[in-house]
This record gives C-alpha cells, structure tokens and sequence, in this order.
C-alpha cells in the first residue's frame, strides 16, 4: 500500500476469489490497483501491507522477515478493511456479480 494505490504481485500469486473481490471493490471505491512485479528491494518503499484471506479478507502484516517493519499500521489499511466488510454485510457478494456501491 501507498497512498491509495495497492500494489500486487501479477505473477506467482494465487488468484482466488477473495483476491479478485477486493481488487474489483477497490477500484470501485477510487483506489488504484496495480499489478505488477513487487521486488524484494522495494518492499520498504510501501506505507504497509495487507494479505486477503477467505476467513478475514484483510489481514495486515506488520513485518515482513528483516526486510521491512512497520511500527503502525498505515490508516488506510483499516479504511479497506471497513470498505470489505460493509461489502460482505450487506449481501451484495451474494445479490450480483456487479458492483454498485456509493463511494
């Protein structure tokens, strides 16, 4: 996570349906979603991270290895963890595969 851009691995990453969820979600809420090669070098330049999961659908981390430590968790990640569960409380996964949402 930076800012309001949310990086993501393009390749060698399992796209499953949570994963798919939260990216079609985002983007419907004004964050950009980037797909691309995250490099190991550059784990440090982001603001935090999150992992999306069937039982939590966001999951911050706080520390990747030595690579990189975040003290706190950046805002933003619980502002998508709301964003998510608003999203599956109000039955709309299960209503449409379209996403109707007001921002």
């Amino acid at each position: 996570v930076r800012g309001r851009e949310i990086y993501t691995p393009a390749k060698d990453v399992l796209k499953g349906i949570v994963r798919e969820t939260v990216v079609e979600v985002l983007s419907h809420y004004n964050f950009e979603v980037v797909e691309t090669e995250i490099k190991v070098e550059d784990v440090n330049k982001f603001e935090g991270a999150f992992l999306t999961g069937t039982s939590r659908f966001i999951m911050p981390v706080r520390k990747i290895t030595e690579l990189v430590e975040w003290q706190r968790i950046t805002p933003i990640i619980p502002q998508i963890t709301k964003i998510m569960r608003d999203y599956v409380e109000s039955g709309a996964w299960q209503k449409d595969t379209t996403l109707t949402h007001d921002r």
